[in-house]
Parts: C-alpha cells; structure tokens; sequence
C-alpha cells in the first residue's frame, strides 16, 4: 500500500515548537516539504498548460460547421378543429408572423414552413384550445 502524505499548516503550539515540527515527528511532512519534493516536470508542465489555456479563445460556431437543425410549426389538419369545420383560428391570431409564416384561407390556417420561424406560439395556442393538440414543432 502506498504511503498517504499529509499535508498540515505552520502553526505555533504553546511550548514554542510548531505544529510542523510536531507533526514532521509522527510522520506527516509540511506543505512547503511536499512541494520541494514535487517533481519539477510537473509543475512546469501544469504551468505550461494554464498558460497555454489562457490564450486560448472560445470556439465561434458558424452555421458550416454545426448545423443546428431549424424547427418549425407542423399542421396535423386531422386534429385541427378548423379543418374539421370548427370555427377555429387561435394558432393563426397568435402567430407573430401572420400572414408570412401563417396564412388563414377559407376558414383554415396554414403554415408555410420557408418563412416559419419556430417560435412554437402557434403550438401552445393549439395545446391550449384543442386537447388533440393538431400543431407541433418539427427539424427540417
């Protein structure tokens, strides 16, 4: 089993020995001790690594090189009341792009997925009107 090193502070105790040299008797050896006693490779290879961590800058992420996926709002006319007949239309109301992203002809609404932003207002609209839930977001 290895030998644990433990590492104690320099305090004076009352009958004018430090604890250090208290503790340097049972075995245990100070902090100034253990880093004397460190490897040299170590230390300068710690330091060359937070010297080198500090040039370093944060990665820029450009849309080339992550393509995140874009999302956007998905119609399911077989659960949307409008579509059914209903007299619905809170998806396209609360769409924040009416008329580019949403568009309401003949009593039903209908996304246009180029211009659609993914914002999912029109999702929660629908969850909130229609247990069937007929929106929802999408990758593309």
């Amino acid at each position: 089993m290895p030998a644990v090193l433990r590492v104690v502070s320099r305090k004076a105790t009352g009958d004018g020995m430090t604890r250090e040299d208290a503790n340097a008797t049972n075995g245990e050896i100070n902090r100034r001790t253990f880093l004397a006693s460190a490897p040299r490779h170590l230390l300068d290879g710690l330091r060359a690594l937070m010297s080198d961590l500090r040039g370093l800058s944060p990665p820029v992420l450009d849309d080339q090189a992550w393509p995140l996926p874009r999302k956007v709002a998905m119609l399911d006319v077989s659960r949307c009341l409008a579509w059914g007949g209903g007299g619905c239309q809170v998806c396209y109301l609360r769409c924040p792009l009416r008329e580019r992203a949403m568009v309401f002809e003949d009593g039903k609404p209908t996304v246009v997925a180029s211009m659609c932003d993914g914002c999912g207002v029109c999702v929660e609209a629908c969850e909130a009107v229609n247990d069937l839930g007929a929106m929802t977001r999408v990758s593309v």
